[in-house]
């Protein structure tokens, strides 16, 4: 199940699949950062800085479509 968060305030949306405890940022999208389960380099989760104005202009940037499955 996807859980997402967006901070109004800094225009910043969080997107979790599962438990992030054991994720660290290792990529850098061009204003979105992909989270991996330091284990088992699957993919946990996203953040995507200025998300309202990046999806206004339509340059929200491609994510990986390969999310770990969160049972």
């Amino acid at each position: 199940m996807l859980k997402l968060n967006f901070d109004a305030e800094n225009d910043i949306l969080y997107i979790a699949a599962g438990d992030m405890s054991n994720s660290v940022a290792d990529e850098d999208l061009g204003g979105a950062s992909v989270f991996r389960d330091e284990d088992t380099n699957e993919i946990t989760g996203f953040t995507i800085f200025g998300f309202l104005q990046k999806s206004k202009s339509n340059s929200l940037p491609e994510l990986p479509v390969h999310i770990a499955d969160s049972r």
